[in-house]
């Protein structure tokens, strides 16, 4: 089983996003804030693949990516819903400056003080802060799904000296803090990112959500990501542009009817 990558390891083609040409709006320092992903209407950037090694994990098994990925093509995982499904976990994504773990225990503290941060927390569902009993709910509810689905929320937290930078998500529409919206699928999956508001600046969102854009189309097997976000949300959005997503259309949450933008990207042909 794999438990470990590197984040050029986990795309199917070439066709990569440039983290070296920084984002123009970096500079705001609100520019990495928000809970669920921003894409934009253009096309991602071209980078050389650089494959590396491939970790193997408690099992002491290791095999090739694109063995995995070929596997999920055949049997159709994540072509649709892959919430349904399941695929091999993978522990551990490296990227330029992070590693972003599975979800764990160690985690919770780190994760459950972002909820009490009103900079964090102003563009993540109705803006409101969490209770410790809604925080511990939806952080169980994201171990199970690591449990049952191989894939789910990250910690990222820098490679140099491990410092919390925050958290970062594939999940099903449904279980997202914006609740169900209307005309989507709940068991579509959606990208997302919560960023220490002191870290907000850095290139640390961009950089995480590129390896989890391809996290989704390569080992997951998605044929579609979905992103949503407030619209009035502009810094996220302009984060969002970065890995590729194309605005396609404004809803309403279902109970708060609260406008909803909705960005999508097609896997790479």
């Amino acid at each position: 089983m794999l438990r470990h990558v590197h984040r050029e390891e986990l795309v199917l083609a070439p066709a990569r996003e440039r983290r070296d040409e920084r984002d123009e709006h970096e500079h705001d320092p609100q520019a990495e804030h928000d809970d669920a992903p921003r894409f934009h209407p253009g096309a991602a950037r071209t980078e050389a693949t650089n494959a590396r090694r491939v970790c193997g994990g408690r099992d002491g098994d290791s095999r090739e990516l694109e063995g995995l990925e070929a596997e999920a093509r055949l049997d159709g995982v994540g072509e649709q819903h892959p919430v349904n499904a399941s695929v091999p976990p993978v522990d551990v994504i490296e990227t330029e400056r992070l590693r972003l773990e599975r979800l764990d225990e160690t985690h919770r503290a780190h994760f459950g003080r972002m909820c009490s941060d009103p900079r964090v927390m102003r563009f993540i569902g109705d803006g409101a802060l969490w209770s410790p009993e809604r925080f511990n709910e939806t952080f169980d509810k994201k171990l199970r799904h690591w449990e049952e689905h191989g894939f789910g929320w990250r910690a990222a937290l820098t490679r140099e000296d491990g410092q919390w930078v925050g958290v970062f998500a594939l999940q099903p529409i449904g279980g997202g803090t914006l609740g169900d919206v209307e005309g989507l699928d709940p068991e579509a999956i959606e990208i997302g990112w919560w960023v220490e508001a002191e870290l907000w600046g850095r290139g640390y969102a961009t950089e995480a959500a590129l390896a989890l854009r391809d996290e989704a189309f390569g080992r997951v097997g998605l044929a579609r990501l979905l992103a949503r976000l407030l619209p009035e949300n502009r810094a996220s959005a302009a984060v969002a542009e970065k890995i590729g997503l194309r605005f396609e259309r404004i809803v309403q949450s279902s109970g708060s009817w609260i406008d909803v933008a909705v960005y999508a990207l097609d896997r790479p042909a």
